[in-house]
């Protein structure tokens, strides 16, 4: 198995540098090695694994509604909106 690591400063990480590549990796490096490392799998009918970080700035307390649109379940609904997301 190969792990590709990808620090992110969440202080100072932002949309626009996510957004900036195909695997919306804020780290260059990272995100070339792994597009190359998805793109192998693909041509091999392979499927890999990740890990999905979430960073929020300047969230007001209290949003959402109080039993069923709550913030944390709407983020769990946004993280298994992901293809192949399992949790």
């Amino acid at each position: 198995m190969v792990e590709i690591d990808s620090p992110v400063d969440r202080d100072s990480v932002s949309r626009e540098v996510i957004d900036a590549g195909p695997t919306r990796v804020p780290d260059p490096d990272a995100a070339e090695r792994i597009y190359q490392r998805t793109d192998r799998a693909r041509k091999d009918g392979d499927s890999l694994g990740g890990v999905v970080e979430c960073v929020c700035r300047g969230v007001p307390p209290g949003p959402g509604e109080p039993v069923f649109a709550k913030l944390d379940g709407e983020l769990a609904r946004a993280r298994l909106s992901l293809p192949a997301a399992k949790s």
